[in-house]
């Protein structure tokens, strides 16, 4: 192994499926090429196959690695379209923390409706089983009364977690985490009814434990600028019995890659999620914070932020408690060369519903459009053109849509 820097041997060691004196396999080479090249702190990998001099059936293997910058110190600012606005931000970030292949980071951000402070250890190896291992917390206070694109309310979160991911095969795995979040939350001058219903209902103090279970298929080729493979997770939270509130939340989502054509470099992504939650024992639904909504440049691109959500008594999306989206694109090179830039066709769709049997399908609303990429030296770049397929008089649409600082 050569061309690790800054990166202990054995870290790419055990990322590597061929065992040394043992019997070649292509396949076994192929998947080690591809582990390595997802890990975050790897730009290329090549592995050479050489003949051992005087021997007719051994053979090296040379694994040439192209290590890329694993840390960052950052402090900027971003603007963003559609209701997110202005935001600074700092950050220390390391992905390969003293070469050992853990990552650590440490984050502020204060965006136009919230503050957060993060801080995360991840440790892919906890042990050599490739069991890992990872704790952190969060801490972020939300006052939603200076923007259209969410109901008014106050609150403060406090957030403690602790989380284990099991290998089952190569590519699938298995997650658990332990969480606990404190939710403090005050209504406005200015709140919905159905937010002050809520906090008359249930107080404003909430302390939340939850058990959340996740399974995830990982096959992509590389974990940046993807050519082929899927990413799939299906995910269940449920805050347990005794918790001040108690629900549960799914998930489900998909990210596949499907390379058409290799000299033109020309890539089609098919992307898809699901959200369904509901609440038991004494709650009725999710609550008003953690409800679902569509809309914006992460989900439904060519609408304004979570317009595409149920609306509350004041006229702002509050959310529901089931949510469908999906995003088809053909990604190709754009025709000036520019390092980190990708282009690419796309179609959305999706809508938010107050719950599943609210569920339409002639109410999904879609778009189809153009969008920029660009992961430059101060941050991530995205801007997308597009018109809305199907609106209607009252839909608020935004045909000019981007975010500038962050990834």
């Amino acid at each position: 192994i050569t061309g690790n820097i800054s990166t202990q041997d054995e870290v790419y060691r055990r990322e590597i499926r061929q065992m040394e004196g043992g019997w070649y396999s292509a396949n076994a080479i192929k998947i080690s090429k591809n582990r390595l090249k997802r890990l975050n702190y790897v730009e290329g990998v090549n592995i050479d196959e050489v003949r051992v001099p005087g021997s007719a059936n051994k053979i090296d293997l040379n694994v040439v690695i192209k290590e890329k910058l694993a840390g960052n110190f950052n402090i900027g600012a971003g603007l963003g379209g559609s209701g997110v606005g202005f935001s600074l931000s700092a950050g220390i970030e390391q992905d390969n923390f003293l070469g050992l292949g853990s990552k650590v980071s440490f984050n502020l951000n204060t965006a136009k409706t919230s503050k957060t402070y993060a801080f995360n250890f991840y440790n892919p190896y906890h042990n050599m089983d490739n069991v890992s291992r990872s704790f952190g917390f969060n801490i972020q206070t939300t006052n939603t009364d200076n923007t259209d694109t969410v109901s008014d309310y106050e609150a403060d979160k406090i957030t403690l977690e602790y989380s284990y991911g099991l290998p089952m095969t190569e590519d699938n795995r298995f997650n658990l985490s332990l969480r606990y979040m404190n939710w403090q939350v005050e209504t406005t001058t200015s709140s919905p009814t159905e937010i002050e219903d809520f906090v008359r209902d249930n107080g404003n103090d909430f302390d939340n434990f939850s058990f959340l279970v996740s399974y995830g298929i990982d096959t992509r080729d590389s974990s940046r600028f993807t050519r082929s493979g899927f990413k799939t997770s299906l995910s269940t939270e449920v805050f347990v019995p005794g918790s001040d509130l108690e629900y549960y939340k799914v998930n489900f989502k998909t990210d596949s890659y499907f390379l058409l054509n290799k000299e033109r470099d020309l890539v089609l992504r098919l992307k898809g999620t699901t959200n369904y939650g509901q609440g038991y024992g004494g709650t009725s639904g999710l609550p008003f914070y953690d409800r679902f909504r569509a809309g914006g440049p992460k989900t439904i691109r060519g609408y304004e932020k979570n317009s595409l959500s149920p609306y509350d008594s004041t006229n702002k999306p509050i959310g529901g408690d089931f949510m469908v989206a999906g995003t088809a694109e053909i990604i190709f090179t754009p025709p000036i060369e520019v390092d980190n830039l990708r282009t690419a066709f796309f179609a959305d769709f999706g809508r938010a519903y107050k719950d599943y049997d609210s569920f339409e399908f002639g109410e999904l609303k879609g778009s189809v459009g153009l969008s920029v990429k660009w992961l430059s030296p101060f941050g991530g770049i995205s801007v997308s053109i597009s018109t809305p397929l199907n609106s209607e008089a009252g839909d608020k649409t935004e045909s000019f849509q981007f975010n500038l600082g962050t990834n």
